[in-house]
């Protein structure tokens, strides 16, 4: 019987077998250029990596905000919501829920389209 490979899965497999002194940062960037790698051009990472954002799982929501490509949920008012919720419930993140809420408002004060 062979079981369908999804992003999703691949990304559960390398998070749950990641180094155990790896910092989230590492695993966010191999995330970050396998958008780049994908046909759909990293669609449905980006969508797990916002289901991860908006999970229970410390880990996950730790590699989730490391990654740095894109936009969490594109920008915007989602992703205030979201960063906000996050630097609550987990104040350890919320320096870098805060970097990217900067660097988001530095994108949107320049003019340039946020990812």
């Amino acid at each position: 019987m062979s079981r369908e490979t999804t992003i999703s899965s691949v990304m559960e497999f390398l998070l749950s077998h990641m180094a155990s002194r790896l910092p989230p940062a590492a695993l966010a960037d191999v995330f970050d250029r396998l958008i780049w790698c994908l046909k759909d051009n990293g669609e449905e990472l980006i969508r797990v990596r916002n289901d991860w954002l908006q999970s229970d799982d410390l880990n996950k929501v730790a590699v989730a905000l490391a990654m740095d490509e894109v936009f969490p949920f594109g920008g915007g008012e989602r992703m205030l919501i979201e960063l906000n919720r996050i630097s609550k419930r987990w104040p350890e993140l919320e320096g870098r829920c805060t970097e990217i809420l900067g660097a988001w408002q530095a994108t949107t004060r320049s003019g340039k389209p946020g990812h």
